[in-house]
This record gives structure tokens, C-alpha cells and sequence, in this order.
């Protein structure tokens, strides 16, 4: 195994070793950069072998994108296949195949009925392409719902109209493109119709609320 040694005038000698094993295809030569870089850059690779200064990226966020939806949605929908909530979408574009996305969602659900219970996921879209909306579901289980977030009310036996509970998720998702990514929220209607998110189901007084639904997604460098 061959080396480069660099003897200090003191005596000793700093050393650049050869891998500990053959590489595995071909020859592997790199090419350093022209110029030193800038106090805090790191040294790296365009994945040819070419080597050059840049900044440590690593784990930071590259962009945030958020959409907020403060328009109220109401469906009757109990398809398995869910239906999609109009308007609660965020479409961003990774940098780089290799960062992750950060994605945020959160808001109120609202029922007419007592006892009433929905299930949301989050799906993605790259580019035109279908839309996944198996991304970040429950194990399927017997004959139960696989979905992201859970919604329901319980009043019992009060006024559910006047009620909204709150619902949520962060999920972070690998999707290895540089496409266009276009997160989506489903909602399936489990039990009790019709199901409302942004608010209660009910607007005659004000006992009643109108909330925002948000959607955050953020590039987070690998």
C-alpha cells in the first residue's frame, strides 16, 4: 500500500494513505480545486471526482413553503379511496435528489352529528405523475382505515356542532427527486355526515369558530 509523506522540519511526518482496498471498478483520481475556499467551507465532491469548497449544508433548511387554506371544506364523501381537501396543497422543488422534505400539516375538524369520526392522510404528487397517497399510513390491519391523522368529536350528547378538535401531523419524506413535489391532504368519513375542516359545521352564532388549515413543507439538506 503506497502513501504520500510530508516530513515536518521537527521530525515528524504527516501522511496520505491509499485505500485499505482495491477500488472496485476502475481507478479513482481526483481532481482538487484551483483555490483555497473560505473560513468554515468544507471540501467536496461532484460525485466525478471533482473536488471543490463549499458550504457544510448538512441537516440545515434550504426552503420553506407554506400554504394556508382559510376557506372552509365539507364533504360527505365515506370513499375508502378518501377525497382530496381542496385548496390544503404545497408544491416544492428539493434542490438536490438527496434532501429530505419536512412536512407540517394541522387544523380543526367539525361535525354536525355527535359522535362523528374522520380519518386524513397526506399524499405526494411529483411532478404530473400520480399521486401517492400511501406515503406515511397505518400498517393495514384486520379490516380497520389506514390513514395519517385521526379526527373525531364526542360531545356527549351535547351540541357537536359548536365543537372542533384539533389535528396534526409532521412527517419527514425522502422522496429522491428533483421534481416538482405537491403535497395533498385526503379525508375518509368514518362515521357521521357530513365532516367539515376549517371550522365548525355551523356559522349561525358565535359559539361557532372558523379556523386556518396550514400545510409547511421544508427542504432539509441530507
Amino acid at each position: 500500500m503506497s502513501k504520500i509523506s510530508l516530513k515536518h522540519s521537527g521530525g515528524n511526518v504527516v501522511s496520505l494513505n491509499s485505500p485499505t482496498s482495491a477500488p472496485t471498478s476502475a481507478d479513482v483520481a481526483f481532481k482538487l480545486p484551483n483555490a483555497d475556499g473560505t473560513n468554515g467551507q468544507v471540501l467536496k465532491t461532484d460525485g466525478s471526482g471533482n473536488l471543490s469548497f463549499g458550504e457544510d449544508t448538512g441537516g440545515k433548511i434550504l426552503q420553506v413553503v407554506q400554504t394556508v387554506k382559510t376557506s372552509f371544506f365539507s364533504t360527505t364523501s365515506t370513499s375508502s379511496d378518501g377525497v382530496e381537501v381542496t385548496g390544503l396543497n404545497v408544491a416544492i422543488t428539493p434542490t438536490s435528489s438527496s434532501s429530505k422534505i419536512l412536512v407540517k400539516v394541522s387544523g380543526y375538524y367539525g361535525n354536525g352529528n355527535d359522535d362523528s369520526f374522520a380519518t386524513l392522510f397526506l399524499a405526494r404528487q411529483i411532478d404530473s405523475g400520480s399521486t401517492d397517497t400511501g406515503i406515511a399510513v397505518g400498517d393495514a390491519r384486520g379490516s380497520s382505515t389506514r390513514g395519517t391523522m385521526s379526527a373525531g368529536l364526542r360531545n356527549g350528547g351535547g351540541d357537536s356542532s359548536t365543537v372542533c378538535r384539533y389535528f396534526g401531523c409532521e412527517f419527514l419524506d425522502s422522496p429522491n427527486t428533483t421534481g416538482v413535489c405537491t403535497y395533498k391532504v385526503f379525508m375518509v368519513v368514518i362515521q357521521g355526515t357530513p365532516a367539515s375542516i376549517g371550522g365548525t359545521q355551523n356559522d349561525g352564532d358565535a359559539n361557532h369558530q372558523s379556523y386556518p388549515t396550514f400545510i409547511t413543507a421544508k427542504e432539509v439538506a441530507a
